[in-house]
């Protein structure tokens, strides 16, 4: 997607009076153009120079927009390099979710494949940290 493109769709996010703060209203602007992919994970944003001509409002504004989205972890910004939409999952702090409600959120398929499988006797280091007594016979499941 071209930087044009994606100012018109901020632009257009943008319109309007909510009475909210300027950055705040840049700020879910880029917000809706990551969820509706108009801006792709890893894809670089536009700069803050070319964000701040194409949307009429100041640099200030701009880097302060981004300053957050970068602290919400939706952007990456690294110095001397551009600014990118993150690759890092939301996960919502509030809800607790298992090991594969978050692979599937992610679009994968968990799963797990067994590399090595054998029965033998614990060492010490293991009994102790298990609890094992030291005269008990192997179990076979």
């Amino acid at each position: 997607m071209n930087d044009q493109t994606t100012l018109e769709f901020l632009a257009s996010q943008m319109s309007g009076d909510s009475g909210e703060p300027l950055y705040r209203r840049l700020e879910e602007a880029i917000k809706q153009a990551i969820s509706a992919s108009t801006l792709r994970r890893g894809s670089v944003i536009p700069s803050e120079r070319d964000l701040s001509e194409g949307l009429s409002i100041s640099r200030v504004t701009v880097r302060k927009a981004i300053e957050g989205l970068v602290a919400d972890g939706l952007l990456d910004r690294r110095q001397g390099a551009k600014t990118v939409v993150s690759s890092r999952v939301e996960k919502s702090l509030a809800t607790m979710t298992s090991f594969s409600e978050d692979m599937r959120s992610r679009g994968l398929e968990p799963g797990c494949t067994w590399i090595s499988r054998e029965i033998s006797r614990p060492s010490p280091a293991e009994m102790m940290a298990l609890g094992i007594p030291a005269g008990e016979k192997n179990r076979t499941p």
